[in-house]
């Protein structure tokens, strides 16, 4: 019950965090994160958050872990987390603005970097699952 308190006072706090940045940003970086380009990332970002609340609400009320619960949770964290890589991406695009990106000042680089540490954060996260499950089932 406490690891679902935690998690979803988290969300909670994210999405406050989500919502004075958007009322701090600005209507014309709102609109460019509502976009077209970057709007349907948002919305997985989302979705993926409304997902992970669903799932730590309905784990709230067991004595004990849940797989499936858990599982959904994790989806939905995978969900937000690139969701939220490509909106981060457009606004540092809208940012930097047209000219500086055709200029070479993109940093195509630092994206694909950190993208790859994303992608390895969450197949260490998933390795961790597999492994405790495989030892929960009494494999080696």
């Amino acid at each position: 019950r406490h690891v679902s308190r935690l998690a979803r006072a988290g969300l909670a706090a994210a999405a406050g965090s989500g919502a004075a940045y958007a009322w701090a940003a600005g209507p014309l970086l709102v609109r460019t994160l509502a976009g077209a380009a970057a709007g349907p990332y948002l919305g997985l970002a989302v979705a993926g958050m409304l997902l992970q609340a669903a799932a730590w609400t309905a784990q709230a009320g067991r004595g004990r872990f849940e797989a499936r619960w858990l599982t959904s949770a994790s989806m939905g964290a995978l969900l937000s987390v690139l969701g939220t890589a490509v909106v981060r991406e457009a606004r540092r695009l809208a940012v930097l603005g047209e000219p500086a990106v055709e200029g070479g000042a993109g940093g195509l680089g630092v994206f694909l970097f950190f993208a790859a540490v994303n992608a390895l954060a969450i197949g260490w996260c998933a390795a961790i699952v597999v492994r405790s499950r495989r030892r929960a089932a009494g494999a080696p």
